[in-house]
């Protein structure tokens, strides 16, 4: 089994919340999505995504790293599907909620995806004092 499929969370201009949307190709992406609000990451990462040809998962949020609601059900979402043992990523930028980091962790021990991070989101991780710090 190819592990070919990248989910992502981000804001949006449109498009459902929290259901997460299986995309293939650019056209699609900003169909369902539009363009990136200012200040947002999550939309970046998946123009790159698609750029390289891989399958995304995209979960719209309604703000990047806060509202732990839209990415536990997500993160609910994507170990209920048969699209799980496919994962080849998983990014959560602005990932500052040390219980949306707990929610991600079976995944992560699941399926061992990549954690996609900004710069900011790894120093969150690795600066001394952080409850970030001790997640693995």
């Amino acid at each position: 089994m190819d592990k070919d499929i990248i989910a992502l969370f981000g804001e949006a201009e449109k498009g459902t919340f929290h259901t997460g949307t299986l995309l293939s190709n650019l056209m699609e992406l900003e169909k369902t999505y539009g363009h990136p609000p200012p200040e947002t990451k999550g939309l970046l990462f998946a123009v790159q995504t698609l750029l390289y040809r891989y399958k995304l998962l995209f979960f719209r949020v309604e703000e990047e790293g806060f509202h732990s609601d839209g990415y536990l059900r997500g993160f609910k979402r994507i170990l209920e599907s048969d699209l799980a043992p496919n994962l080849l990523g998983l990014g959560i930028p602005g990932l500052s909620d040390q219980m949306v980091l707990d929610a991600a962790e079976p995944i992560m021990h699941r399926h061992h995806p990549v954690l996609i991070l900004t710069e900011a989101d790894l120093y969150d991780l690795l600066s001394p004092g952080s409850s970030l710090r001790n997640w693995q």
